[in-house]
């Protein structure tokens, strides 16, 4: 049986595909190579911008809210920068994922574990997705969700991001009556990148981050270390370590296939300066979808409705990419411009939902007004259709 389209990968960039393709009417399948509820190795951070993006709340599996941010350079010079309104919200992606997964099978996407993908045959009518099994499955289009690593990205070719960050995290359990440290990032703990600890309710999620793995010094014994001095607690303490690629270089891709199109980590779209990559994940899957409909309502093309939209996804991640090089190179100068000149710019761009991009014209302009409608998946607090679960704490 054809499907109108197959969606590889039930993550944020799938789930959001796939939802979006169900409402409006088109047959989908999803796939993933795991069950869900799964472990997702991140750190969990939802920022306004991504709020604004979900087409539901995502209220049931927030732990906290946070209007607030602890930085410092080298573990010294610190400061906390506080924001007119939620900057952003807390949540264990096992969570986060399953719920964005349930909201896609109850609009009508259908779900198939399967192996892995032997091969994909284009035509020009549609799309053989061929699985180890000899299994053969046929849509009109295929979307490739399928993170970091996309083996849809590697089968059909026309895109090699030119390099991926990594980040490494666990979880530690403070002990009793300390209390949860806030929002914080650490420039310098690490080359090219910074620490991070994301309080979550009964535990805190902390972590590494470098944007040039293959130029730094990046192992399990710093985030330990980092993990000691930043917390006082022993590095052994840490829960779940894990490292994780994030698929970065997207302001590279253009879709070179009319019947396949990458989104998310897949097509490189999270951002180089902090590694963040649920915002582009969520819309280039919305982005992917509305090019779809639309491409099989008028007779046009998938292909070049999708670059049209996600130009503007590059754009943003292009400027991320300049704005990090020059960031890390001169961390001394940057981190007190950001202390000191463009913080109130940066926070009140972060509560309104701005993209980076967004928030440098802010600064340039001197914009005079910011938007701080809370995002409607902040508001309701919906049942979800099937317990989560609580395992894989991230």
């Amino acid at each position: 049986m054809q499907q109108d389209v197959i969606v590889v990968g039930a993550g944020q960039a799938g789930a959001a595909c796939a939802l979006d393709l169900a409402m409006a009417g088109l047959s989908v399948l999803l796939v993933d190579r795991r069950d869900f509820p799964r472990f997702k190795a991140c750190a969990g951070g939802v920022t306004t911008k991504a709020l604004h993006r979900y087409r539901f709340s995502i209220a049931p599996v927030i732990r906290q809210v946070e209007s607030d941010m602890r930085i410092s350079m080298y573990l010294r010079r610190e400061a906390l920068l506080k924001g007119p309104a939620p900057i952003c919200a807390m949540t264990v992606r096992t969570e986060l994922d399953a719920l964005c997964f349930e909201r896609a099978l109850a609009a009508g996407a259908r779900f198939e574990k399967i192996g892995p993908i032997r091969a994909i045959d284009e035509s020009a009518d549609g799309v053989a997705v061929t699985l180890d099994s000899g299994r053969v499955l046929r849509a009109r289009y295929l979307v490739g969700a399928d993170g970091a690593h996309s083996q849809v990205r590697k089968l059909t070719g026309g895109f090699v991001p030119d390099r991926t960050a990594v980040a490494m995290e666990g979880i530690v359990q403070l002990p009793a009556g300390v209390p949860l440290p806030p929002v914080t990032f650490d420039f310098g703990v690490v080359g090219q990148g910074y620490g991070w600890l994301f309080p979550k309710g009964d535990h805190v999620n902390v972590g590494i981050y470098t944007r040039r793995p293959e130029e730094t010094e990046f192992s399990k014994d710093q985030l330990r270390d980092y993990v000691q001095r930043r917390l006082g607690v022993h590095g052994e303490s840490i829960e779940h370590l894990v490292g994780f690629p994030i698929g970065t270089g997207g302001e590279k891709y253009q879709p070179a296939s009319e019947r396949v199109l990458l989104v998310g980590d897949a097509a490189g779209m999270a951002e180089a300066l902090l590694g963040e990559g649920i915002h582009n994940a969520v819309l280039t899957g919305q982005m992917a979808a509305n090019a779809i409909v639309l491409a099989l309502a008028s007779n046009g093309s998938a292909r070049v409705l999708y670059d049209e939209y996600s130009d503007i996804v590059r754009g943003d991640i292009d400027n991320c990419r300049s704005l990090a090089k020059l960031f890390y190179k001169f961390l001394p100068i940057s981190y007190g411009l950001l202390r000191h000149v463009v913080a109130d710019t940066l926070m009140n761009g972060f509560a309104a939902g701005m993209t980076t991009t967004g928030c440098k014209r802010a600064f340039f302009t001197r914009q005079p007004r910011f938007d701080f409608t809370p995002p409607l998946s902040l508001l309701a607090r919906e049942p979800l259709g099937r317990d989560p679960g609580r395992t894989g704490i991230a």
